[in-house]
This record gives structure tokens, sequence and C-alpha cells, in this order.
């Protein structure tokens, strides 16, 4: 829903992959089979294979069960415009949920799109405000106040879109006291408070990761269908890692604010509408606007 009301109607990153109740219920049969016609198509796809096999032993295989694959059909979606729309302003939306007993926080804003060169370093920003156990949002909310199980924060990078995502499911009774702390952190961070020690610590976090990701051969193909699914040479890996490990505190720093736009974003609040609206009420925020699940306006 927050997607929604950031990307827009019209936009295929503003619905949920599974589709809606109205949405799908009204597909057929000849629906579904003419979409994956139109979208599986052989001259746009990659197989990727690990093992201990062979590019000779794998290819009889391959030919066997894909031989015949033939393309049927357009690519859908292909140039379509997903940009996020340039908005002034946060928008403030909730959603009723009667006597609620947790109130679901979601902060929501334009991100970067995969090929930013901005992409390694705002990682490691994430990893320093919500993208680890001991991330400041999650070291605040959770392990300092007890407010929630835990708060995160994530940039979502695709290859023709990007988005920022921080929330938490805290408790109905500590709405606004909650916010007030998520407030306290984007502006710390957003002001350029990032320490050196912090960012060594987010480098090789984040280093560690990208190692333990080559324990599997699922994991290793995690990797590769990064790269591949964003047109990017299998030497991009190594060039990330560099960027981890050279990154500095003024470079992250300088990155924060532009990074998370929070005055072009979307804040959603699902609980109990009586509880937010009175906690939320001296905390400077836009007048909130009440919508369904869905994102539609409620009258």
């Amino acid at each position: 829903m927050g997607l929604r009301a950031l990307f827009g109607d019209a936009n295929p990153y503003g619905w949920p992959t599974e589709g809606t109740v109205p949405t799908v219920t009204r597909f057929t049969l000849s629906d579904v089979q003419g979409e994956h016609k139109a979208v599986f198509r052989p001259e746009v796809a990659t197989l990727l294979v690990a093992g201990d096999i062979t590019p000779e032993e794998a290819r009889p295989a391959l030919d066997k069960a894909c031989g015949d694959w033939k393309s049927q059909g357009t690519l859908a979606g292909a140039g379509q415009d997903v940009a996020v729309p340039a908005r002034n302003g946060m928008r403030v939306l909730v959603v009723d949920r009667p006597d609620a007993v947790q109130t679901v926080i979601r902060f929501i804003t334009p991100g970067p799109k995969w090929g930013d060169d901005r992409r390694v370093p705002l990682r490691l920003v994430n990893t320093i405000l919500g993208g680890s156990f001991t991330s400041r949002l999650n070291q605040n909310l959770r392990e300092q106040h007890g407010y929630a199980y835990g708060a995160r924060s994530r940039f979502s990078m695709e290859p023709s879109a990007g988005y920022f995502t921080a929330g938490a499911n805290v408790k109905a009774d500590v709405t606004g006291a909650s916010l007030q702390e998520f407030q306290k952190e984007f502006a710390r961070i957003r002001a350029g408070d990032i320490s050196p020690e912090e960012t060594t610590k987010a480098s090789e976090m984040m280093r560690t990761d990208v190692v333990q990701s080559f324990q599997s051969l699922q994991g290793l193909l995690g990797v590769v269908a990064e790269y591949v699914l964003n047109s990017a040479p299998y030497g991009t890996l190594a060039k990330d890692m560099s960027a981890m490990q050279a990154a500095k505190a003024p470079d992250l720093n300088a990155l924060t604010n532009p990074g998370i736009p929070l005055d072009q974003g979307v804040l959603v609040l699902v609980g109990d509408k009586d509880l937010i609206l009175a906690q939320i009420k001296d905390l400077g925020l836009p007048t909130p606007v009440e919508v369904r699940p869905d994102g539609s306006p409620r009258n």
C-alpha cells in the first residue's frame, strides 16, 4: 500500500506482485497463459548452473529441457517509465484497525536504482541506520526502549527503479514515542554524524555477508544473478568489494541527506486510528489522511 502511494496507480511498482483480490479474481486461464508466453522468453533469459559439472556436461541436459523453447509475444512492460513521480512534502496515511495492539510504522521514500554510483556507499549507510541487529534503529527502538521486537531499513535497488523503506511494528500505546525516535535517528544520520568507527564496522559486516554468500551453490548463484539481472559484468563484484573497503565517513555523510529524501516520501501507519491520531498530533507531521488497506481514499 505504501508503494502504491509512492509510485502511483499507473506504475507496476505500486502494486503487489501477488495481486489484489479484485485483480486476481477476474483472471482467466487464457490470461495467465498469454502472460506467461509474453514474459518468459528465451531471448531475454539467462540460465545459471552451479555445481560439480562442466559446460560440456551441462549443455546436453539444457538442450533437452529447453531446446524447443521458442519466443512468443512481446515483452510486457517494455519501455514503460517506472520512475517515482516527483513530490514535494511527505504524506501521512493511516489505515484504521480498531483495537489493534500494535501499530505498523513504514516510511517509504524514493531511492537509487541499482546502477547508481552511490549504490555501495548507500548500502553502508543503511547497514548503520537499520540494516543489521546492531543498527541505530534496532538498538534504539528494541534494545534501548523496548518499543518493538525489531526495527529495520533497506534500500531496494532494481534495474529500473529504487526506493528506501524503514519501519517497525510497535506497541500501540507507544506509537507517538516510537515515531519520535525514528525522527531523531533520521535527523541524526541526515545531519552527517556517521563516525569512522561505524564506517569501518559497516564495511566489515558487508564484506562478511558477501563472503558468506559463497558458502552454498544457491548463494553463489544469487550473487551472479544480481549482476546478470542488472546487466553488470562479473568484475563488478571486485569493484564493489574495493568500494566497501575504501569508503570513509565523510563520503557516507555526504550521501545521507539526499539519499533518504523524507520530504518526498510516505509514512504509513496501520493500527487503531484513534490511538494513532491522539499520539501524533504534536509531532509536526503533515495532516494524516485515512485510507483503505489497498491505499484508496476512505471517504
